[in-house]
Formats: structure tokens, C-alpha cells, sequence
């Protein structure tokens, strides 16, 4: 799949071994146009005023209220999270915020 805007190309590709194959075709086409690539990381953006507060898991409110914000979380992780390790510190930071807010 491809897009452009302006002077940037975005392209999507099956394979990671392909990039090459694909980038020495595209640097063929005129000497003075040359393509670079960079393989994105996408992981979970926090806005620097974020706290990680959650519902307390000792406050008096329903179980699915409390078990909720953490799944949304979780999902929320593997969703976006597009490398292993990314997703692996995701989920320790999950934890961490989990064991500040009374979750054991």
C-alpha cells in the first residue's frame, strides 16, 4: 500500500525482507531523488499531567468499575503496542500503576 504527502511516502509491506528490494527500485527511478526508510515503534502516549490514578481497589465500588480500568488498559496495550518489548514494558507499567492503586 501507498500514500504520499508533500515529500514523504508512506508504505506498507508483508515482510521486513522486502524493504531493501523495494528501496533499491524506488532509488532507480532518478539520480537525484533517493529514498530512506525507518521502521516505526508505536507504544502508549502519556500526557505529562498523567497521575495513574485508578479507582482505589479498597473504595466501595462494583468489581466490574475496578477490574474495568485495567482491562481497558490491557486492550489498549496490545492494540497499539507494535514490538514485543514495548508491549512488555507496557504491561509492567500497567502493573506498577495496578500496585499503586491497591491491586494485588
Amino acid at each position: 500500500e501507498w500514500h504520499r504527502y508533500v515529500d514523504d511516502t508512506f508504505v506498507l509491506v508483508n515482510s521486513i525482507t522486502c524493504i531493501d528490494n523495494i528501496l533499491s527500485i524506488l532509488n532507480n527511478f532518478h539520480p537525484s531523488i533517493k529514498f530512506t526508510y525507518k521502521i516505526e515503534d508505536a507504544t502508549i502516549y502519556r500526557k505529562p499531567t498523567y497521575t495513574g490514578l485508578l479507582t482505589n481497589y479498597h473504595s466501595y465500588v462494583p468489581m466490574q468499575y475496578k477490574n474495568g480500568g485495567i482491562i481497558t488498559m490491557v486492550n489498549r496495550a496490545l492494540i497499539i503496542c507494535s514490538t514485543y518489548t514495548s508491549l512488555a514494558a507496557e504491561f509492567n507499567e500497567i502493573r506498577r500503576i495496578g500496585l499503586l492503586n491497591g491491586y494485588t
